[in-house]
């Protein structure tokens, strides 16, 4: 009953994460959006590479899951594209494929993870729960290392002028105390006239 508001109807949770599902069989689209929506997250579907890279031209997604498989762009050639433009997105491979050097490839080449169609809804929840965490993290990595590069060169910068400021400020003191010692060298010259 935790799960259920009073009248009865589950509580929908916020989505977890924007997904591409990109399957060029309509009725595997349809499951594994219905599967994912199902765990709370928010998803569009693509019937193919070519299809989901226009896609990923107008919306933003956290991840990308996507059939290996397919005519027009393939779903390697579509993780290609995706890492070379959107390099903080998730892609997470699906096919019928078993094949471990197409795995390892896919995995090689970026992929946060790869599923072997059949497979049951956990294993896929599970998966993608897992890329969106490791993308979570990865983002807020990327974010940390920017800023700390930007204190660097902030302070660097501090530091070049501080350094800059204190070398004006010494040769400025030269020139005072050149001033002063040749003013006083020119009077000990005169009284030394003076008295001889």
């Amino acid at each position: 009953m935790s799960g259920e508001r009073e009248s009865g109807q589950p509580i929908r949770h916020a989505p977890r994460g924007r997904i591409l599902v990109v399957d060029d069989e309509p009725h595997v689209r349809v499951v594994i959006k219905r599967m994912l929506e199902g765990a709370g997250h928010d998803c569009t579907a693509a019937s193919d590479g070519q299809d989901a890279w226009e896609v990923l031209q107008r919306e933003a997604f956290d991840l990308v899951l996507s059939d290996i498989m397919m005519p027009r762009l393939s779903g390697v050639d579509l993780l290609g594209k995706i890492k070379g433009r959107f390099a903080e997105v998730a892609v997470v491979m699906v096919t019928a494929l078993d094949d471990r050097s197409t795995a390892i490839s896919a995995l090689e080449k970026g992929a946060y993870g790869y599923i072997i169609k059949p497979f049951e809804e956990n294993e896929l929840v599970i998966t993608v729960a897992g890329a969106l965490e490791r993308q979570r993290l990865t983002v807020l990595s990327n974010r940390y290392q920017k800023e700390l590069e930007a204190q660097v060169e902030e302070r660097t910068q501090h530091m070049r002028r501080a350094q800059e400021e204190i070398v004006f400020r010494l040769l400025a003191a030269s020139r005072f105390r050149d001033e002063e010692t040749g003013a006083h060298l020119r009077r000990m010259a005169q009284y030394a006239a003076a008295l001889s």
